[in-house]
């Protein structure tokens, strides 16, 4: 489907996603949060959208990670930080006893809570998705996340209400299935 149009899933001046499939499973992926894309970048001077090179990968990452996402609502053990990716940030550099022995919860929850690792190899964001009363808190520090690229909107946090993010996501898994 390489040329397929930008589909929009949500709404770009309050939150969605954009997706543009490409060549074999690869497709460009945007994550807008106010109508800004949060997961450009630039590296060597020029400005890039995100591109994944194997879309199948953020797919199954949110249907295995959505529900648990939805429900959740506390991070694995009590530590100091205010949105998603502060916690799991400052649990990275807590007391080494506590950490080995808590290692396997927190490393749970963030592969739980970002989908960072479905990343195969390409420069995307690293975003954490929880569960703050009736919204899904959307958090993320990229400073310095990949040598010689900056992140147009390095850091920053914003809540959506549960519903509208559940089914932008449903939208977004539906679309890719149904290509």
């Amino acid at each position: 489907m390489k040329g397929d149009k930008m589909h929009i899933f949500g709404d770009k001046k309050y939150f969605g996603f954009g997706l543009k499939f490409l060549d074999n499973d690869a497709g460009e992926l945007r994550l807008f949060i106010q109508n800004e894309d949060i997961l450009q970048y630039k590296w060597k001077g020029k400005l890039y959208h995100y591109v994944c090179w194997d879309l199948k990968e953020i797919v199954e990452w949110w249907e295995n990670n959505l529900d648990i996402i939805l429900t959740e609502k506390e991070f694995p053990i009590e530590i100091t930080g205010m949105t998603g990716v502060e916690k799991y940030t400052n649990s990275l550099e807590g007391d080494l006893d506590m950490f080995e022995e808590l290692f396997e919860k927190i490393q749970d929850w963030g592969f739980q809570h970002s989908w960072f690792s479905a990343r195969v190899s390409s420069c995307l964001a690293d975003v954490y998705f929880r569960k703050v009363e009736n919204d899904i808190e959307i958090s993320w520090d990229n400073y310095d996340l990949f040598p010689s690229v900056t992140f147009i909107h390095e850091k920053g946090v914003y809540y959506v209400s549960l519903e509208d993010f559940k089914e932008c996501i449903l939208q977004f898994i539906e679309c890719y299935r149904n290509r």
